[in-house]
């Protein structure tokens, strides 16, 4: 039954990314050399096709084991509510913050090693993808309404 579940909730990722890059496809990718207002959505949606095809050949893969990871059946869902929270809170506590609650979130449900550890990386991909946005590809991301002065 868990084993139904959890393909049920990797395929309806799968479908939401889809949905997600048809949506994306019908915007400007580039304006001129800089990238246009549907380049991140794009990345976002080959992000998640690419993790729930990932979650789907590793569950078809998998082995059954005694331990099992915490909620699996429920996991692909619990991660599309954390990303709804997330949508949801980003203009408001701004890009880095919300980023980093979200991959701090998903380091710990994913066998986390130290709670030392997960703030670090979590703290440490957020900046680095915020400078690279902001400083190199030169996109303006949300800093939230709580900050503004």
């Amino acid at each position: 039954m868990g084993d139904r579940v959890l393909q049920a909730g990797n395929l309806f990722l799968l479908g939401l990314a889809a949905f997600y890059l048809y949506m994306a496809s019908s915007m400007q990718m580039w304006r001129g050399e800089i990238p246009g207002p549907a380049f991140m959505p794009t990345l976002l949606g080959i992000a998640l096709a690419t993790t729930a095809i990932l979650l789907l050949v590793q569950e078809a893969r998998r082995r059954p084991v005694s331990a099992s990871p915490p909620f699996p059946s429920r996991l692909p869902f619990v991660l599309l509510a954390v990303l709804l929270v997330y949508l949801y809170l980003l203009p408001i506590i701004g890009y880095p913050i919300a980023n980093a609650l979200l991959l701090l979130f998903c380091f710990r449900i994913y066998e986390a090693r130290s709670w030392r550890a997960d703030i670090v990386g979590s703290l440490g991909i957020s900046v680095g993808l915020y400078l690279l946005f902001v400083a190199l590809l030169q996109l303006e991301l949300p800093m939230g309404s709580l900050f503004e002065l």
